[in-house]
């Protein structure tokens, strides 16, 4: 991942986490009917569950930060 070269733009990292829980919600769509969705889900969860912790606190610390 050394290679990747994100587009050259202002994206926040707000964004950025925005795109990633995205991306997660629709793995988990596309495997709503594959037989192994149960373990693929086990491991998306903590993804999920991080990426919106990591959005909350930026947000929070960025309205912190503005005011």
């Amino acid at each position: 991942m050394d290679d990747f070269n994100p587009p050259k733009c202002e994206t926040t990292e707000g964004e950025w986490l925005f795109i990633a829980l995205t991306q997660i919600e629709n793995v988990a769509k596309l495997t709503e009917k594959n037989e192994y969705k149960n373990f693929i889900y086990a491991h998306l969860f903590p993804i999920k569950t991080e990426l919106e912790r990591q959005i909350a606190n930026y947000y929070a610390t960025r309205d912190q930060t503005t005011t």
